[in-house]
């Protein structure tokens, strides 16, 4: 199909025959198109060959619902159609209407302009049944609701995009299983969106930098899954097994080992597995961590290895108790023969004493702190253990123990607002001194 040198822009007269093309070569096809009323109209087409006298009937299609007429056509449509005429070899062709009155032939459709699809011709329809090339571009250029392309209903393989069997679409009309198989991927430039909802209610984009998700109302929700049949999710850290995982199945949000959970804006409480024990670590000394609100505070229950061993924090009692074969242990202090004994924290300190042997003791480091100390063991001579201050109303300063069995117990009390030790209980300890 291709330009033709002739153009139809005259109404047409009842019946006549005074509307004719005249081709430069042999098309293979023109497209002319009319405008007008068809009810009782009959379009005929008619061409002679080059240097012939003989008008003969052409094959003509109707491209607006597809029917087809050897010669004649007469439209069902009641609007303006257009139809397509095979006239290969031709060197004149000619339309006019035999029956009925149209009002006017527009023109013939000129290959190769942006009307060769449109103006007058609404619907475009390629009928083959086997393979076909088609070279060229296509324009639509019509108002809105006119620029429509149709696929066939109903059919698993409605219309496919491929490339040397290399496929892109597929568009499936199956009813009840409508789709569209995407083989290939979509590619968004950057900052263009992928918007859902009527009104852009949810937007997706990448702008180079930050995958943006973004809802035109506020309190909108995305939702993963079904409630009852979830999805996994699996984040990945910088650095390998570092993974934050939610476990459907499980209904667990897991945190793998060695996976930090950070509270504050300077990750200021971090808390981590490493594979042995639950670590609770701080940005900054002196932190501080609450549970539950003063004046109405939470339960808390640790369970020891001994079932109803544990130790409970019973906030509407105020009481920390101990429940079942739990118990508070002291710690055992330490210190050998000549040295200070440590007064960090309260504890026992059992002494094995050979031979003359000496500490020092130090004023206690808070009040209510308490030291018990005692012969654990007696090869020979004494222990001997000097305060820094009064320990008794005496003001005795020395402490003499010489026997298994001798026991002496200290208590921090102030004395004008200063620390000091006070004998509380003693069985075979020699008090002395200064």
């Amino acid at each position: 199909m291709k330009t033709t040198t002739g153009t139809i822009t005259a109404t047409l007269a009842a019946n006549g025959v005074t509307h004719v093309l005249t081709e430069s070569g042999p098309d293979q096809r023109a497209i002319i198109a009319v405008s007008g009323t068809f009810t009782g109209v009959t379009i005929v087409a008619e061409g002679k060959i080059f240097g012939g006298s003989v008008w003969y009937p052409l094959l003509m299609t109707d491209r607006k619902n597809g029917d087809k007429g050897n010669g004649q056509s007469s439209p069902t449509n009641s609007t303006a159609t257009s139809w397509a005429i095979d006239c290969s070899g031709m060197g004149t062709v000619r339309m006019y209407a035999s029956a009925g009155t149209p009002t006017a032939i527009v023109t013939e459709i000129a290959s190769g302009t942006t009307e060769e699809f449109g103006a007058g011709a609404p619907n475009l329809q390629l009928i083959s049944t086997a393979n076909s090339a088609f070279a060229a571009g296509i324009t639509f250029s019509g108002a809105t609701t006119v620029n429509v392309m149709s696929i066939p209903d109903n059919l698993a393989d409605a219309l496919s995009i491929s490339e040397a069997g290399n496929e892109y679409l597929t568009f499936v009309t199956t009813n009840g299983s409508e789709r569209v198989d995407v083989f290939k991927k979509f590619r968004y430039a950057d900052s263009v969106l992928l918007a859902f909802g009527d009104a852009d209610d949810i937007t997706m984009a990448w702008d180079g930098t930050d995958f943006d998700v973004l809802q035109a109302t506020a309190n909108s929700s995305i939702k993963w899954g079904i409630s009852g049949a979830g999805i996994d999710h699996v984040f990945y850290g910088d650095t390998a097994t570092r993974d934050l995982t939610w476990d459907q199945s499980a209904d667990e949000l897991r945190f793998e080992d060695n996976t930090k959970l950070s509270v504050g804006t300077g990750s200021d409480i971090v808390f981590s597995w490493d594979a042995t024990r639950l670590n609770v670590t701080q940005a900054a000394i002196n932190s501080e961590i609450r549970w539950g609100i003063d004046g109405a505070g939470i339960d808390q229950r640790w369970y020891g290895d001994t079932a109803s061993a544990y130790l409970l924090w019973d906030q509407s009692a105020d009481t920390l108790e101990l429940g079942g074969v739990a118990k508070i242990k002291a710690q055992t202090i330490v210190a050998a023969t000549g040295t200070a004994i440590p007064v960090t924290h309260s504890g026992s300190f059992p002494i094995t004493q050979n031979g003359a042997e000496t500490n020092t003791l130090a004023d206690p480091s808070f009040i209510g702190q308490w030291l018990s100390i005692f012969v654990d063991t007696d090869t020979s001579g004494a222990r001997v253990i000097t305060a820094a201050s009064r320990i008794n109303q005496a003001a005795n300063t020395i402490i003499t123990l010489t026997e298994v069995g001798d026991f002496i117990k200290l208590e921090a009390i102030t004395i004008a607002g200063a620390l000091k030790w006070e004998v509380v209980s003693n069985d075979g300890a020699v008090l002395s001194g200064p």
